[in-house]
């Protein structure tokens, strides 16, 4: 039969088609009604919750479990639950840490609690971990498999912790991230911090105590030697000011302090109308070689002086005339 092949393929495809578009008109309904639905049923909530609030109903079991959960994190940390059980890890190398050994015993099962134990002062690792598995199984398979592994030169030690035996404090600040404290910047802080005058007054009479003390040590082995010491530094007063917070306030100038050093300024002579002095005129000249001699220099500061007199200002000049 001529084209009988293509012909079916024809019609195959047209069917294939004709299935595929009843299949998304099909799925485009769907979904439009699944938006409708949606959309009526936020409609119905926000006409709801816009007539009167509600409360959120949360069934018995559930309010027992929050009150439970509430109950221990008031009291400290949570006990180790029933069917889960805790894995001690010892040896631990470093550079193997909390993100590390979460990630790697994740793999046996699901760790709810890890704690590596760190130096306070260092935040440096001290090579033992307690590990808490949700099930009590994957512990100890866990134990079996990590006791005796070589990791980075050290060979750890696996064991399970028998559920009497762990500790209340043992996971306290477990699953957080360690941030180290700079207790060397706090020290520094507090030994710099200024003291009241109290403060200053009680470490004075400490160090007066002290220095009496090693006079008479010295006295009674003999060796006589004077020295001034704290007790001359307290004599002459006034001079432990640094770093202490002193209550007294600073007088401010009153009115008539004011009225008088303007009136002072208002006073003194104008620098155009002054007589210029000897001492002045010699201060403006340059200043001389090192290499003229104490003759010369007199004479000129004598030539300078004659100089001066004879420039008198139109003030100097009628006063002298009015001498005569």
């Amino acid at each position: 039969m001529p084209g009988g092949k293509g012909g079916r393929k024809k019609q195959v495809g047209r069917q294939f088609s004709a299935k595929r578009l009843n299949a998304a008109a099909a799925s485009t309904s769907s979904a439009e009604r699944s938006a409708k639905r949606i959309a009526a049923a936020v409609a119905a909530e926000v006409k709801t919750s816009s007539e009167e609030p509600r409360a959120m109903e949360v069934d018995a079991a559930t309010t027992s479990a929050m009150k439970r959960d509430i109950a221990s994190r008031a009291g400290g940390p949570r006990q180790t639950p029933a069917g889960a059980a805790v894995l001690y890890l010892g040896h631990i190398p470093h550079g193997f840490y909390e993100e590390q050994m979460k990630g790697f015993f994740s793999q046996f099962g699901i760790v709810t609690r890890l704690r590596l134990a760190r130096n306070k002062k260092t935040g440096r690792s001290k090579h033992y971990a307690f590990i808490e598995f949700k099930h009590a199984e994957v512990a100890e398979v866990v134990a079996k498999a990590m006791n005796g592994y070589l990791l980075f030169s050290k060979i750890l030690v696996a064991k399970v912790i028998a559920p009497e035996a762990v500790h209340s404090e043992t996971f306290k600040d477990a699953n957080r991230k360690w941030r180290a404290v700079d207790r060397v910047l706090i020290v520094r802080k507090e030994h710099n911090r200024a003291r009241t005058e109290e403060e200053a007054a009680r470490r004075e009479a400490k160090l007066l105590r002290a220095e009496s003390a090693k006079r008479r040590k010295l006295a009674a082995a003999g060796i006589e030697y004077e020295f001034g010491g704290y007790a001359q530094a307290a004599a002459e007063g006034g001079k432990r000011k640094r770093g202490v917070i002193t209550t007294a306030a600073v007088p401010k100038p009153t009115t008539v302090a004011v009225l008088d050093a303007s009136r002072d300024e208002a006073s003194k002579p104008d620098a155009a109308t002054a007589v210029p002095r000897a001492e002045d005129a010699a201060s403006s000249q340059p200043a001389r070689k090192k290499h003229k001699t104490a003759g010369s220099a007199a004479k000129a500061v004598a030539a300078e002086a004659a100089t001066a007199a004879e420039t008198k200002t139109p003030l100097a000049q009628s006063a002298a005339g009015v001498q005569a």
